[in-house]
């Protein structure tokens, strides 16, 4: 026996899987993993049904990485040789995950950058294992393809899916955007559909662009959730579906001016800081010195670089004041302290404290520009603060993926005259995650913005509902696009009014019938009283479309049950156009048709509408009038 086989012998003895060891590792430190274990017990069942393009996702800042690093190790341990992190042409981006994979004792092997294979092509081997790094950029992609074409068994792992893979020539025939062409490359050296091909998972919380363009033909009813870890701040906690409960927001929301409304004067951005350092300076108080932690504020008011830098110059010269003792600053300061915090917490810490830690600590600010031009140590910085006031400000490069820890204030001005994109607002959500001090968090937003962004994400939930039930569909409004048409596969994608098919067909038996014309009681009890009798199941109306309508109606008059004459469950046969077996009409609005110049349905928000064919088969629809399109993939 040689002595390599000697070796193997013994410690194969002993081996334990990485995956194992991942799980049991983040357990030990006290974290829930229940998350993680069900989403990649979820992938691994889809992988091994044969399917070899699909996506996980999830929502914004939910731990999607930590999922990552897991999945990495149990890719492993299912015999995959070489896995490769694909991300977005972000080198802040690209060190923050590096890092994490680095600093991970159970993987094995450790991860390469790209720069580092390209470099010198003898670092990867044949028959070994691999984690591979790589961003987006044209260059390095084309220059990685060549050095690694011998190495196969290969999972891309593209984290921010819906960023540049998506081919955006989707419609022009016989083209292909550059990084969509050399990821499709990077899945395999090989011919599609040979059996040695590579395996696509894209990673996004935004995924409704990788299903309407079909990219990497992706199998969308495989796709996997990752649930948030417990105590996740998302949409939910800052994004409530009335705009009018301002005062029961867990966190603070301090409305500032549209832009058009002098909303951009240097005033606004003055007073934000001050209050950061105030409640940075108020927690800090609070806790033993040992146990106190350093803040950060993150401001986002433009993406044009010479705009940073006047941020920049304008944050400068308020902490040149407060470290000169000036003392209309401090009076400012002083004034502002029974705005800011209650009499129950300044009874806690005293007034003149909180103003004497400003004066004795002032001196460790820091200002990070975070942008194309600037350091990109900048980014490290800002996402694990080590100033005691840091400050955070940036463009493009601060909207994605990037995660802030121990953020304290989020400065958001930034507005769009076009119609919004959701995948760009939704992870432009830098504020979610988990916020230990959410009560002392504070979002600085104008109305309308924060308004557009309740509409983003109402879309967005939707959207999620339809994908979790398998049956991806994709929501857009006058003010919201679902995706930038651009990407949408024109020859593949149908574009209907905003109603959705809910659920299976089911038999319209006369006690079903008679529950869903009983207009005594309310639509959603009619609806939950036929599932709790299991007269109808979850996959005829999925529970999720419930929950959707509860949260986003505020009384039970926004929502309706649409009867023929206001009585009766209506029959399909009438529309010239319907496919009766199917209980359907190829262009849609069979609500609409059905509601159009009806009175008692003007001012509905939520509408469901049971409709049968003569064979008593019947099916559930639902509209939504926050919403006026839905886009799905045929």
């Amino acid at each position: 026996m040689s002595i390599i086989d000697q070796i193997k012998s013994r410690t194969n003895k002993t081996k334990t899987y990485l995956y194992e060891e991942r799980i049991k590792a983040l357990e030990n430190e006290g974290k829930n993993v229940d998350h993680i274990v069900s989403a990649i017990e979820d992938t691994i069942k889809v992988l091994k049904s044969g399917v070899r393009s699909t996506v996980i996702y999830g929502e914004p800042q939910s731990g999607k990485t930590e999922m990552m690093l897991a999945l990495t190790c149990k890719l492993f341990d299912q015999g995959y040789e070489n896995i490769f992190m694909v991300m977005n042409d972000n080198v802040s981006l690209e060190d923050q995950n590096f890092t994490r994979f680095s600093d991970c004792d159970q993987l094995n092997p450790a991860p390469y950058k790209a720069s580092e294979i390209i470099n010198d092509p003898t670092t990867v081997i044949p028959g070994k294992k691999h984690i591979i790094f790589c961003r987006k950029n044209a260059i390095n992609l084309d220059k990685l393809i060549e050095a690694t074409r011998k190495l196969p068994n290969r999972v891309i792992l593209d984290d921010e899916a819906d960023f540049a893979s998506p081919d955006n020539k989707i419609n022009k025939p016989g083209e292909a955007s550059k990084i969509n062409q050399l990821v499709e490359k990077l899945i395999t050296t090989k011919p599609r559909n040979d059996e040695n091909e590579g395996i696509y998972i894209g990673v996004t919380a935004t995924p409704g662009r990788l299903d309407l363009n079909n990219t990497f033909f992706n199998e969308s009813k495989e796709w996997v959730f990752v649930d948030p870890y417990p105590g996740y701040c998302g949409r939910d906690v800052f994004f409530p579906p009335s705009r009018q409960k301002l005062n029961d927001l867990p966190y603070i929301f301090h409305e500032l001016p549209d832009a058009d409304e002098r909303g951009d004067e240097p005033q606004y951005l003055r007073d934000a800081v001050l209050r950061f350092i105030l409640r940075n300076s108020y927690l800090c108080l609070t806790k033993p010195e040992h146990e106190r932690e350093k803040y950060s504020m993150l401001i986002h008011t433009s993406g044009k670089i010479d705009d940073h830098e006047i941020d920049k110059a304008q944050i400068q010269k308020i902490l040149n004041r407060l470290k000169e003792e000036d003392e209309k600053i401090y009076s400012m300061l002083k004034d502002l302290i029974p705005k800011i915090f209650s009499e129950e917490q300044l009874q806690k810490v005293e007034l003149i404290d909180i103003l004497g830690f400003v004066l004795e600590n002032i001196g460790k600010s820091s200002i990070l520009v975070i942008n194309s031009r600037d350091d990109e140590l900048n980014t490290k910085r800002a996402a694990n603060p080590k100033a005691q006031f840091t400050f955070a400000l940036g463009g493009n490069i601060i909207s994605r993926g990037l995660t802030f820890n121990q953020l304290l204030t989020f400065y958001f001005t930034r507005e769009v005259k076009a119609k919004l994109q959701q995948n760009t607002y939704i992870q432009r959500a830098r504020m979610f995650g988990y916020r230990e001090n959410l009560k002392f968090f504070e979002l600085a937003v104008p109305r309308s913005l924060w308004g557009n962004w309740i509409d983003c994400f109402h879309l967005h939930e939707l959207a999620l509902a339809s994908a979790k039930e398998k049956n991806p569909k994709w929501f857009s409004n006058r003010k919201v696009n679902a995706s930038d048409s651009a990407s949408i596969d024109k020859n593949l994608v149908q574009v209907e009014s905003g109603e959705i098919m809910v659920g299976d067909k089911f038999h319209l038996t006369d006690e079903i019938r008679n529950i869903l014309e009983d207009d005594s009681k309310g639509v959603l009890e009619r609806i939950e009283e036929l599932l709790q009798k299991n007269l109808i199941t979850n996959k005829i109306f999925p529970k999720s479309y419930l929950s959707i309508i509860r949260k986003y109606g505020d009384e039970e008059e926004t929502h309706h049950m649409v009867l023929s004459e206001g009585k009766y469950v209506r029959y399909i046969e009438p529309f010239k156009d319907a496919i009766t077996e199917q209980i359907m009409r190829p262009r849609g609005g069979i609500i609409a048709a059905t509601i159009n110049k009806i009175e008692r349905y003007e001012n509905a928000t939520h509408l469901i509408m049971p409709i049968r064919n003569v064979d008593e088969e019947c099916r559930f629809y639902y509209r939504s009038n926050y919403s006026h399109k839905l886009l799905y993939r045929s």
